[in-house]
């Protein structure tokens, strides 16, 4: 027999495998924790590399398969993810993460009896899985069965009725199928069980939204920033919603919170730029925006904001600076060129104003093209065609 010493205690000939293994399993374990870190920094390719090291060394290590998957999840690659969980549960056929991961992807992909099937047995071994009746509503509803899916949130509910995560895809539903004033009572509730909930007070905004009360979002956000008053993001969308309103004052203030909150925020600095155009405080507009262009030269929003100001101003020449900036960063904008070529008209550079139209209904024309092919492709009726691509050119007294 052979007997090997290490670190005071021996191992047999039989053992030594079972010895190898754990030692492969440990760095596995360490190439799986360097992915998990990865991932939350959103490097996934990297993240991605780490878990498959870690199933090179040990193909069992059950939780990089699913690790794997979750990421392939988050970068849309649904097959390949299957394909992770599929082999997850050979290696543990009872695994329930490995069961609902499996079903949510038959979901996405359309195939509802598969999911329905999958969540069915989970329900069945496991009832008080609130994941599994969750999934099995979100399935029925996605299948065009909508009371089913609402009597399982409801059975559930009857057991648990103080479970948030249920209330909120019952609020889920309800909101997809246009039923706001229900979907926004059962989200309410979700948030009266767990108002730490991001997602929750995100959807109620957006159901506000949808159903036209926008003051109510404006209180949302207002309630969100109470709770979270060190958050730049919420003060920012809540700018932005006032900024649609054209309320301009309320939404400088909300700016200038998410600005004192965070000082290098790019979309701030655009938004608050915009702002302060409508409210024709242009030389401090134009600061705005010159320093959200210090952060990103190529800042289509800033260089558009800027060439409006000085088009209003009637600044052609900076008019025209902004605007080779902008055909810089999206050179085949044929509206840009356009607009190119009168600002150069009016410069009096007639010449030059001639070629940036022509290049501007060039790119127009190839539009013209590339919209018959692609319309012709699906058979459509040729004068519908002729209808969409009517009026293709410029012409250069309309630009004069």
């Amino acid at each position: 027999m052979i007997i090997l010493k290490s670190n005071n205690f021996f191992l047999t000939f039989e053992n030594l495998h079972e010895y190898s293994k754990k030692m492969a399993e440990k760095t596995a374990e360490e190439h799986y924790t360097e992915g998990n870190s990865l991932a939350l920094n959103k490097e996934y390719v990297d993240a991605l590399r780490s878990y498959e090291e870690a199933i090179r060394l040990d193909p069992s290590h059950l939780k990089s398969w699913i690790a794997k998957g979750k990421l392939l999840i988050n970068v849309l690659a649904l097959r390949e993810a299957l394909d992770c969980f599929s082999k997850a549960i050979e290696i543990a056929p009872d695994c329930i993460e490995c069961l609902l991961e499996i079903a949510s992807i038959h979901t996405s992909q359309g195939d509802y009896d598969e999911a329905l099937k999958i969540y069915d047995k989970l329900i069945v071994s496991h009832p008080s899985n609130k994941e599994a009746y969750i999934g099995k509503g979100w399935a029925l509803y996605r299948s065009g069965r909508p009371d089913e899916s609402l009597e399982t949130l409801e059975n559930i509910l009857s057991i648990n009725p103080r479970d948030d995560s249920v209330w909120y895809a019952k609020g889920m539903v309800l909101f997809e199928m246009g039923e706001y004033e229900e979907a926004l009572s059962a989200i309410d509730r979700s948030i009266s069980l767990n108002p730490g909930n991001d997602d929750v007070w995100a959807k109620k905004i957006e159901v506000e939204l949808k159903s036209g009360r926008i003051d109510d979002a404006i209180r949302t956000y207002d309630a969100l920033i109470m709770r979270r008053p060190d958050d730049a993001e919420v003060r920012y969308m809540k700018a932005g919603l006032l900024y649609e309103k054209n309320n301009y004052e309320k939404a400088l203030q909300a700016c200038d919170a998410a600005i004192a909150i965070t000082r290098d925020y790019i979309d701030a600095w655009e938004l608050k730029g915009k702002i302060l155009a409508n409210l024709n405080r242009e030389k401090e507009a134009l600061s705005s925006f010159d320093f959200a262009l210090s952060m990103n030269l190529a800042s289509a929003t800033a260089w558009e904001g800027k060439r409006h100001i000085y088009e209003k101003l009637y600044d052609m020449e900076n008019a025209n600076r902004s605007i080779d900036m902008l055909i810089l960063i999206d050179p085949k904008n044929c509206e840009y060129w356009k607009d190119k070529g009168k600002y150069l008209y009016r410069l009096k550079r007639n010449e030059e104003a001639r070629q940036a139209v022509g290049i501007a209904n060039s790119l127009l024309n190839q539009a013209k093209e590339e919209k018959e092919q692609s319309l012709g492709k699906k058979k459509i009726d040729p004068d519908y065609i002729n209808d969409e691509i009517e009026d293709i050119t410029f012409d250069e007294d309309e630009i004069i």
